[in-house]
């Protein structure tokens, strides 16, 4: 516009005209911008540290700068150009956090991040899918996503998903879906950047079109206000789209993760669905409401209406599922049957399910339920130790000795060095009035974790009951050493204390356990 200017044209689009003039002031960095722009590289730097998905946030930044705060004309050689490059370089930096995490925490037992861990896993190949596997089922997957912000039914905290090869026709026609979607965003970017003028007037009363060559003096500029209004639309529901790709990318890649499917990966990617649904809203009722009489606008609130209480009824019966544990772990072993994608995982995942449930009911003096859930468990998978680590523990609170004995030892069979298995064991023997027997699986318990403070404790409440008061003493002390606020411990060695005729020690004791136990004067 100033090159035409400065030639003697004389510029009568007054919104286009000035909106090039460049005010000198504001080429000036303020303090505050600076403050602003180091606190936002700083707020990059700890997203980083906390979520690995802040990965893609410098990606959706330099987005949203090149689709929103540039025109048409912008090129490499543009001075706009270069400084968003020197703005967007720092920010874009900041991406490296997440590879130095990944390098520092592999082989770690407690990894940076339940991400990092499974990014780790896939790098190491001990995923039970292959990378080109884990894309194609996500395919299917992000299709799912989308159905879900669109109709949230069916939902499942573990689904069993299965996998298909990339010729399936589920599979393929997702991809086509996909790729649609993701054209239809290209498409809407291409048409936010043509900004269409309707006709130039010349001097000579002449009309010729736009990218005709200009050789009058005076020249008048008509733009179509409704093209620019479409061009603000198009940008937003573009940009929508990308966004929802862009933080997708992440976890539905070819980085095969432990899960293929878990509904709050869709937290972050479901903004830009909000952006795009609602710009395309905004922009059906711009079109077919105001400007033609063949909507009214009550017809649309109603539309609107009807939707947002639909969902909200949706929501509140979802938030019912997630009120305790035995409504969220019954809704999925409902749902799920350990035929998904990596049957093995699934299995196992569901098993967990039943066992979370099944301590859920045990904590509530649910025992008959609970063992019912432990059941479920061992006839889907009967080689996990934990299962029947649980199993015994509840028949033993049920007082079913023997049977909690034998649940003992089919867990000591999958995993002989499981210490707590050998605690309980013994806790068992030991209510039975097998004495010999508690102090050897104590004992067993012990080699494989000499810092336990609660089996010292158990083998010397085993020594008193034998009449070895001086080896029960050794043994709570110990576990004092150990665990010092050890409330139990304190008591016990009073009693011990009591038993040998020593008072003064005992009340000393008596006094510490309660205190710890939250009683301060006896």
């Amino acid at each position: 516009t100033k090159k035409m200017h400065d030639a003697g044209y004389t510029i009568h689009d007054k919104e286009n005209h000035e909106s090039c003039i460049m005010n000198r002031e504001s080429c000036i960095v303020s303090q505050a911008s600076c403050i602003l722009y180091l606190a936002s590289l700083f707020s990059a730097v700890l997203a980083m540290k906390t979520k690995e998905t802040a990965i893609m946030l410098p990606v959706t930044i330099t987005l949203y700068e090149f689709m929103f705060f540039n025109d048409s004309r912008f090129t490499v050689h543009n001075l706009r150009f270069k400084k968003s490059i020197l703005y967007l370089t720092p920010l874009l930096l900041t991406m490296l956090i997440i590879p130095l995490n990944l390098t520092t925490a592999i082989g770690l037992d407690n990894p940076a991040g339940e991400l990092i861990e499974d990014i780790g896993k896939a790098t190491r190949g001990s995923t039970s899918l292959s990378r080109w596997e884990y894309l194609f089922t996500e395919f299917r997957v992000i299709v799912t996503y989308i159905r879900l912000l669109f109709l949230p039914i069916n939902q499942n905290f573990a689904y069993d998903y299965p996998y298909n090869s990339f010729l399936n026709a589920n599979v393929f026609l997702s991809f086509l879906f996909l790729i649609f979607m993701f054209g239809l965003g290209v498409y809407l970017f291409y048409r936010s950047r043509v900004k269409k003028v309707s006709v130039i007037s010349v001097s000579d009363s002449k009309s010729v079109p736009v990218n005709s060559v200009c050789v009058s003096k005076k020249l008048t500029l008509k733009t179509d206000t409704d093209t620019g209004k479409d061009t603000v639309y198009c940008s937003l529901i573009a940009f929508g789209i990308f966004w929802f790709f862009i933080n997708m990318m992440l976890e539905s890649s070819i980085i095969p993760l432990s899960n293929v499917i878990f509904e709050h990966r869709l937290y972050l990617p479901s903004i830009g669905f909000i952006i795009a649904l609602s710009t395309a809203i905004f922009y059906f009722v711009s079109r077919f409401v105001y400007s033609t009489s063949r909507l009214s606008l009550s017809t649309v609130y109603c539309l609107l209406s009807t939707f947002v209480i639909v969902l909200s009824v949706a929501t509140y019966n979802r938030n019912n599922i997630w009120k305790d544990d035995i409504s969220l772990w019954g809704d999925v072993t409902r749902k799920s049957h350990g035929n998904g994608i990596g049957s093995i995982m699934s299995r196992k995942n569901l098993v967990m399910f039943y066992n979370i449930r099944g301590l859920d009911y045990r904590d509530r003096g649910l025992l008959d339920e609970a063992i019912n859930e432990y059941r479920s468990a061992l006839k889907l998978d009967p080689n996990i130790a934990k299962t029947h680590l649980n199993m015994g523990v509840a028949y033993k609170d049920k007082g079913m000795l023997d049977e909690a004995i034998m649940e003992y030892k089919n867990a000591l069979r999958l995993k002989p060095d499981y210490a707590e298995v050998y605690n309980n064991l013994g806790v068992a023997y030991k209510n039975k009035g097998m004495l010999d027997e508690a102090v050897m699986e104590y004992k067993n318990a012990l080699r494989l974790k000499p810092d336990y403070s609660e089996i010292h404790c158990n083998l010397g409440v085993v020594y008193r009951k034998q009449g070895r008061i001086d080896a029960a003493i050794r043994e709570y002390k110990t576990a004092l050493k150990i665990k010092p606020s050890y409330m139990e411990a304190h008591n016990n060695l009073g009693i011990a204390y009591m038993q040998k005729g020593m008072i003064k020690e005992a009340d000393m004791e008596f006094r510490t356990a309660l205190k710890f136990a939250g009683i301060e004067k006896p």
